[in-house]
């Protein structure tokens, strides 16, 4: 079995759940938009965009865009109640600040920021989601500033930190779709 802590491993699988994502979740929301990769490109645009923690761009036929950060956890990484929330990374290996420290600087100074976030808890065997939830973003960043949200704070051994938001805590003022619910539902 693959060591669920490894980066490489996770990214891999990561992008394996993209298309669950896409087909189960993102379809439901936003059925008439095309869904466009924005991870892979390394021209000067997408480091605007991962900037911003969008991931993927929503294209639809009027012509406007949405963009869309997304995280994806194994059930090794969040099976038990405690762990049913939603994790922003403060700062990566190295000291390199993270989502969260880009999000809000460019929230702070007007500049771009993902529209949408969505977060989903794999189910048992990792092939699919027992859990996922579409937050917007922007409020999200806001209702953390305004310290209107409660998180705690993380260090993992590797020198990582995060902060970890219990779905508890976040109202739904700031989910614009959950699943489970009422058959994946919009809020």
């Amino acid at each position: 079995m693959p060591n669920n802590n490894d980066y490489g491993v996770n990214q891999k699988w990561a992008l394996e759940m993209q298309p669950l994502a896409i087909e189960h979740h993102y379809s439901k929301v936003w059925p008439q938009a095309e869904v466009v990769e924005l991870d892979k490109r390394i021209d000067d645009l997408a480091k605007m965009i991962d900037i911003g923690g969008a991931d993927k761009m929503l294209k639809f036929p009027d012509g406007h865009l949405i963009f869309l950060g997304q995280r994806f956890r194994r059930y090794d990484n969040w099976h038990e109640e405690n762990y049913d929330d939603f994790t922003l990374r403060t700062k990566g290996h190295y000291g390199h600040p993270c989502e969260l420290l880009k999000a809000q600087s460019a929230l702070k100074n007007n500049g771009f920021t993902a529209g949408f976030y969505a977060y989903g808890h794999a189910n048992p065997k990792d092939t699919g989601f027992s859990r996922f939830r579409i937050v917007d973003f922007p409020k999200l960043l806001q209702g953390l500033a305004s310290n209107l949200i409660l998180f705690t704070q993380h260090k993992n051994p590797g020198g990582t930190e995060f902060i970890a938001i219990h779905f508890l805590d976040i109202t739904r003022d700031y989910i614009i779709y959950s699943y489970p619910g009422k058959q994946g539902s919009l809020i």
